[in-house]
């Protein structure tokens, strides 16, 4: 569903530590860009795309609009991650209304999770007009996700106007940009911090999408790990390079081999498409995001793919009076591309492509709505009374009909009563089948994972560096499957070689430094730690994988 048409329009794109706000005006000589602000946020604010603090972000929000001095209230924001699924259907060809009226039994069948627990749209894609069938691009999100997103920026005193998803926010901007040819398959590569969004076009229409774990957040781990320096400086190396050195060396090292495994990691997620068989393999890539600045990003993809790589700049296309803020545009103008995509939407300049809005149906804004031509609409005098009598004698019709139905229901009511006891009998049997049903998978969920968490610490107990010591292991109770380690050793070297090393196993799906800190015990500096890691494996229920920890020290090596 199309987000909105009106002369001014805001993108807001929450990242996990800038906030980018771009608003879009639409000028007799094309689009300009009338604002643009960039906002740093604290660390840890937002994690995993998860708002940790929402009065922080909220705050920072609000210091964009007053440094940028922007009145304007709408804007329209987007959603990723886990609880966003993105599906392609092929249904039987039907009208516009059909198609509403069934898109609710579609979704039921492609998506996981129960039609009240998500927001949902869709659009048709082009297709010929002599196939039987209609492709139609299904896209549903978590409630929760949604309503962080539109519950927070409403906090911050905007309205929100629309929510779209990062992949076609991203993919509008670059057809606005001229980046997406009328024929041929590209990739477009959104390299963010905790993902990488590829999204494959083909003949200029939605193909597939798929989010990669190996995103910006695994250059600067790694980055960190080689160099021991901080997560500070980390981000400045990545931003803007090293001079010639052994440093140099490390950075371009790891961005070489992280960059490696980034283009295996979306082979395995699009093989179709990277075959030179394939009628639709990629001959191309569009590149975009924070990771598009990455040194020697582009020529790495290049070096690995041996296909041309573009890095896009989604302000090429937009004019703009010079009273943007320095810095704006040239260098940093592809990490502007998903802002930049959402302020579209507003501005209504996505009709041919496709856009969503994932806004409840009673928040969305009307104003974009158009009235119809009073002349179309005008009837003569006597059709208005030929209809007033035929709707007359259709009603006294229906009336009857009603009547008969009643007395029909009637009847039924009374042979009911007659198996009252029966449908009683099936009820009670029914009940005692669910409960049956509910301890069965109860037995069968702690029989899955009752080896999970014995293998859990020990894994991690194995893992574990000399002069390191571990204070408690305790689930993250609002994320199964993640666990939360506190320890105490000498340095952050040992943290690093730790973090290492659970990285390495194949138990661990991620690793993330949450804290850090150095403290004095008894004239000996040590350094404190919490680590949160993800399992390749979820615990469904019990207590803590480590309860036993809880209240003793572990001894360390």
């Amino acid at each position: 569903m199309k987000i909105g048409k009106n002369s001014v329009s805001m993108g807001l794109d929450i990242g996990s530590h800038y906030l980018k706000l771009v608003e879009l005006s639409e000028q007799p000589d094309g689009i300009a860009i009338s604002k643009c602000q960039i906002e740093e946020l604290p660390h840890e604010a937002i994690v995993d795309k998860q708002i940790m603090d929402r009065d922080i972000v909220a705050e920072k929000i609000r210091d964009l609009l007053r440094d940028g001095r922007i009145k304007n209230k709408e804007v329209t924001i987007s959603v990723a991650g886990r609880g966003v699924i993105i599906k392609k259907i092929i249904t039987d060809r039907m009208n516009s209304v059909e198609l509403a009226d069934a898109i609710e039994w579609e979704a039921r069948q492609h998506i996981p999770y129960d039609i009240s627990e998500v927001s949902l749209d869709y659009q048709t894609l082009e297709s010929e007009i002599e196939r039987d069938h209609t492709d139609v691009l299904l896209v549903a999100a978590k409630n929760d996700l949604v309503y962080s997103g539109s519950d927070l920026v409403r906090m911050a005193g905007l309205i929100p106007q629309g929510i779209n998803f990062d992949a076609f926010a991203v993919q509008n901007a670059l057809y606005q940009n001229n980046y997406i040819p009328e024929e041929g398959t590209i990739a477009i590569l959104h390299v963010g911090f905790n993902s990488t969004n590829a999204t494959i076009i083909s003949d200029g229409v939605f193909e597939a999408n798929r989010d990669i774990a190996i995103a910006g957040k695994i250059y600067l781990e790694s980055l960190v790990r080689r160099l021991g320096v901080s997560v500070k400086e980390g981000f400045q190396l990545l931003s803007k390079g090293a001079p010639d050195g052994p440093i140099a060396d490390v950075l371009e090292e790891v961005i070489r081999s992280t960059t490696q495994k980034l283009v295996e990691s979306m082979e395995r997620a699009l093989p179709q498409y990277w075959s030179m068989e394939s009628d639709r393999a990629v001959s191309g890539v569009v590149l975009c995001g924070g990771g598009a600045l990455f040194p020697g990003m582009k020529e790495y993809l290049m070096e690995r793919m041996a296909l041309p790589v573009e890095i896009a700049d989604p302000l090429k296309e937009l004019s703009h009076d010079g009273s943007l803020p320095e810095g704006v545009g040239g260098d940093i103008s592809p990490t502007l591309t998903l802002a930049v995509g959402l302020a579209l939407e507003g501005l209504g300049k996505t009709e041919d492509q496709v856009h969503f809005n994932l806004l409840p149906g009673d928040e969305r804004n009307v104003k974009g709505f158009r009235l119809l031509d009073h002349k179309k609409i005008a009837i003569p005098a006597i059709g208005a009374a030929l209809f007033l009598i035929g709707a007359t004698a259709i009603t006294l019709h229906q009336n009857d009909i009603i009547r008969n139905l009643q007395e029909d229901i009637a009847i039924l009511d009374q042979e009911s009563v007659l198996f009252e006891e029966k449908i009683a009998l099936v009820e009670e049997f029914t009940e005692k089948r669910n409960d049956i049903m509910a301890r069965v998978q109860i037995i069968e969920d702690l029989d899955r994972d009752r080896f999970l968490r014995v293998h859990f610490v020990d894994e991690v107990n194995r893992l574990l560096p000399t002069l390191t010591w571990l204070e408690s292991i305790r689930e993250a109770k609002s994320s199964p499957g993640t666990a939360i380690i506190e320890g105490v050793t000498t340095n952050n070297l040992k943290v690093s070689e730790f973090m290492s090393n659970l990285v390495a196993s194949d138990l661990f799906e991620t690793v993330d430094l949450t804290v850090t800190q150095q403290k004095e015990i008894a004239n000996q500096d040590i350094t404190t730690f919490t680590i949160q890691i993800k399992l390749k494996g979820a615990f469904t229920g019990g207590n803590d994988p480590a309860d036993a920890q809880q209240n003793s020290k572990n001894p360390g090596k």
